[in-house]
């Protein structure tokens, strides 16, 4: 399940997992589309045990995920 999804424009967007993970393996956290939404793909740079709550950007390039706990990312995108 997603916890929010940020579209930058009609098709490329963000979104978060908010599921916990039960194992001792982080999950990946952050998915990306390009195409509106219909497929998905997972990024590598939000890998934690705790739900990811919300994905947000500040400016068109730097984005931030919140997380249970004290979970913050910050990454960039081009």
């Amino acid at each position: 399940g997603f916890g929010s999804i940020w579209m930058i424009d009609t098709k490329e967007g963000y979104a978060t997992v908010n599921t916990l993970n039960v194992d001792d393996n982080p999950q990946t956290k952050l998915y990306h589309t390009l195409d509106g939404g219909y497929n998905w793909s997972p990024m590598d740079i939000v890998n934690t045990r705790q739900p990811m709550i919300k994905v947000f950007f500040r400016g068109p390039y730097l984005g931030y995920t919140v997380g249970g706990g004290s979970d913050v990312f910050k990454f960039s995108v081009n």
